[in-house]
C-alpha cells in the first residue's frame, strides 16, 4: 500500500519525487522544493526510480506543456484509491463511433446505465449512439465525421438555413448527411412516402414543415420517433430540408412491454438529471 492516496504534507499534492528526478534538478531549483522534499522524507524517503517503477501505487507523468504555456517535467504521482471519488474513465472503445474529450470521467451508476443501454440497444446502432450521447452529455463528447456538438453562434448560423429558432437552452447535435442515422432516416419508408407526398402538392398548398412519426423500423423508433422537416425545398429532381426533433422521453404506452418500460425509466432519468436532452438537426437529401 506504500505511496497509494499519498499527499505532501506540505503541499499537499501527489508528487512524490523521486533520487533520479532531485539529479535533474539544479541547485536552485532543489533549494525552491526544499520545505516539499524534506516534508515528503519524513513521510516515503527518496525513493529509486526503479523502486517506484516496481510499486502498482505510483505513476510516472511525461513530461507535458499546460494550457497556459507552463512546461512541467515528468515526475511520479500517487494513485488513487480505485473509484475513490465514484467517478470512473469510460473507454471511447465500448461507444461505437463516439469519442470522449480527454479526461472525461462519469459515474458508476452511469456506467452501469451506459452498459445496460449498449446491450438493449445491440441491435439498434442509431439508437444507441443517441441514449450514450444524452446519457454522457454532448458537451463531454468529440466532433467526428457522424456528428458534431454546436456552439451557439453555430446554432444561430443552422437556425437561418431551417428557417426556424432552434431553442439554446439545450445542446444542439447536428449529424452529417452522411451519418449513419441520416442513412437511416432516408430508408425509411414512412420518410420517403411523406416526402413525396408533400412533393407532389402544388406549390401554393404546400406546408412550410413536414411532420413525421418515424416508426416503420424499431430503430428509428427508439432513437426518432417524432419529427419535424423544416425548410422543405424541391430543387433540380431533389427534395432537400432539415430533419429536426429534440431527444427527450414522454410517458406513453407501447405495444411492446419492454419499451414501455425502457420508455418509463429513461423519463425517471430525466427528471433525476442523469440524461440530458438536446436538440438533433439532420440534413436530408431525397431524389424524388
Amino acid at each position: 500500500m506504500k505511496y497509494k492516496n499519498y499527499k505532501n504534507p506540505y503541499t499537499q499534492e501527489d508528487s512524490i519525487y523521486s533520487r533520479n528526478n532531485m539529479l535533474d534538478m539544479s541547485l536552485r531549483e532543489l533549494i525552491s522544493r526544499k520545505d516539499e522534499i524534506l516534508a515528503q522524507t519524513r513521510v516515503l524517503g527518496i525513493p529509486e526510480d526503479k523502486e517506484l517503477s516496481g510499486s502498482e501505487n505510483a505513476v510516472y507523468v511525461e513530461a507535458y506543456t499546460r494550457d497556459d504555456g507552463t512546461e512541467v517535467k515528468s515526475h511520479w504521482r500517487s494513485k488513487p484509491k480505485s473509484l475513490s471519488n465514484g467517478l470512473v474513465e469510460i473507454k471511447s472503445s465500448d461507444l461505437s463511433d463516439i469519442r470522449l474529450k480527454q479526461n472525461i470521467k462519469i459515474s458508476k451508476f452511469k456506467e452501469c446505465l451506459i452498459n445496460f443501454n449498449n446491450n438493449q440497444n445491440i441491435n439498434y446502432k442509431d439508437a444507441m449512439q443517441c441514449m450514450n450521447i444524452g446519457l454522457i452529455g454532448p458537451e463531454n463528447i468529440e466532433n467526428n465525421t457522424n456528428f458534431r456538438v454546436l456552439s451557439q453562434n453555430d446554432v444561430s448560423d443552422l437556425s437561418k438555413r431551417m428557417s426556424y429558432d432552434i431553442p439554446e437552452n439545450i445542446k444542439t447535435v447536428e449529424y452529417s448527411a452522411d451519418s449513419t442515422l441520416a442513412k437511416s432516416v432516408k430508408n425509411s419508408a414512412t420518410f420517403r412516402n411523406a416526402v413525396k407526398a408533400w412533393a407532389s402538392t402544388p406549390a401554393e398548398y404546400r406546408q412550410d414543415k413536414i411532420f413525421l412519426t418515424l416508426n416503420d423500423n424499431e430503430n428509428l423508433a427508439r432513437s426518432i420517433l417524432h419529427a419535424t422537416i423544416f425548410n422543405p425545398q424541391v430543387s433540380n429532381g431533389y427534395f432537400t430540408g432539415y430533419l429536426y426533433d429534440v431527444y427527450d422521453f414522454r410517458l406513453q404506452l407501447f405495444t411492446d412491454k419492454l419499451i414501455t418500460t425502457a420508455n418509463a425509466g429513461a423519463v425517471t432519468l430525466q427528471k433525476l438529471r442523469q440524461l440530458q436532452n438536446y436538440n438533433i438537426v439532420i440534413p436530408v437529401k431525397l431524389k424524388l
